[in-house]
This record gives structure tokens, C-alpha cells and sequence, in this order.
């Protein structure tokens, strides 16, 4: 469309590594993270991919996201404890007193989720109907499970359904909500860019904001040859 006819709007959001904007967003698009990542890309030849990772295997872990997932749960343990804590007291009070909905058992299918959700934020809490937002917990739904004891899926099964349904129009899961996401973004932030890519030194100068830490890129302008 001519610039005369409508200026472009950008905003700024840090998307993760398959995150998309919401299509129903009326926006042009994201300002620099996305143009720096695609940058940082093209300095750097996937076929150093194989040495560099079996180099760094020798001093730490090879996977990324296992480190990330270990600062998430320090974080939680300290800096966000109070935040995890109250979170998971509100949730129990959201739940039926039963067997296994005990607010040690929903801590600890939130914990899982927090460990493994994929986006910086959702937006549930501006009663969109994004299906960004759908595809993001159910991502972290599916990851968590790996964490959790199968007799546990149903809690994370019905923690999330309870997220995510924007049936339940009370003033208590408008609470919830805005306290998980206004948990979600720091606790990326806090775990990621200022703990896991202090500690995961395989590949230094992709250690930065906007960028994917798991794999080489496969686009190459510059040659190490």
C-alpha cells in the first residue's frame, strides 16, 4: 500500500523462535529484533555448526533450552517467588478442593508451563480470541508434559483450558491472568538474556535479544573459506 495512503506502524516486541505476530493485529510489522537477527544470520556459515557444538560439548550442556530451563526455575525460586506463590494461591481457589487439584499439585503444573512457555506474553487477559495466544499454550502444554507424572496431565490439561477460556468472564480470572502474564515476560527475560546466555557460551554472538540460540540459521553470505 502507498505511503501516502497509509504510514506504516511498527511496534516493538521481541518474538520468539516460530512466534508470529497475531494476524488480527493491525500492524506493519516489528521494529529491529527481526532485521538484527536476520543480519546476525548471514555472518555466520552453518557448516561451523558441527565442530562449534561438539566443542562446547565438552564444557557444558549442548542444549540450550535445558539451560534456560534451569534459570527459569531459579528465578522462580527467587527472584519470582512471590509472584509464583501468589499465583498458584489464586488458582486453588479457582479449583475444587479435591485429591489432586491441591495447590502443590497446580504449583506444580504451573511451574512446568512457566518452564516452557514459548512466547515472551499472551494477550487472554484483553479478551482477545488470538490464535497466536491458542497455539502458545498448547505448545507449552504439550512440552510440559514431558515434566510432569502422567496422573499430573489432567491438572495441566484443566490449568490451561482454564486460561485459555474466555467463558469464564469473572473478575478473579481477569486477575489470574493478568498476573500470569505480567509473569511470563520478566521471567523470559530474567531467565534468558540475563541468566542461560551468560552461562551457554557455544556461539557468543548470537547471545543476543531476538535471536534463536538452538540451531544455526542455514543462510550464508560470508564464508570462513
Amino acid at each position: 500500500m502507498p505511503l501516502q495512503s497509509q504510514a506504516p506502524f511498527l511496534i516493538e516486541k521481541i518474538l520468539q523462535r516460530n512466534e508470529i505476530l497475531p494476524l488480527e493485529w493491525p500492524v506493519t510489522g516489528t521494529t529491529g529484533y527481526d532485521f538484527l537477527e536476520q543480519v546476525d544470520l548471514l555472518l555466520h556459515h552453518p557448516g561451523g555448526e558441527a565442530p562449534i557444538t561438539e566443542l562446547w560439548s565438552e564444557f557444558g550442556p549442548v542444549d540450550f533450552e535445558e539451560v534456560e530451563h534451569v534459570a527459569r526455575h531459579e528465578k522462580l525460586d527467587t527472584s519470582f517467588y512471590g509472584e509464583f506463590e501468589t499465583l498458584v494461591a489464586l488458582l486453588a481457589k479457582e479449583f475444587p478442593t479435591e485429591r489432586d487439584l491441591t495447590p502443590h499439585a497446580l504449583g506444580s503444573a504451573l511451574r512446568a508451563l512457566l518452564t516452557v512457555f514459548p512466547v515472551y506474553r499472551s494477550y487472554f487477559a484483553d479478551g482477545g480470541d488470538s490464535g497466536a495466544d491458542f497455539r502458545a499454550i498448547d505448545k507449552a502444554r504439550l512440552e510440559a508434559q514431558h515434566m510432569l507424572p502422567v496422573y499430573q496431565h489432567e491438572i495441566l490439561d484443566q490449568l490451561c483450558q482454564y486460561l485459555a477460556d474466555a467463558r469464564i468472564d469473572t473478575a478473579e480470572r481477569q486477575d489470574i491472568l493478568e498476573r500470569f502474564e505480567h509473569l511470563t515476560a520478566p521471567l523470559t527475560a530474567k531467565a534468558g538474556e540475563d541468566t542461560a546466555f551468560y552461562r551457554y557460551a557455544r556461539l557468543l554472538s548470537r547471545n543476543d535479544v531476538g535471536c534463536s540460540l538452538i540451531v544455526f540459521q542455514h543462510r550464508l553470505l560470508i564464508s570462513t573459506g
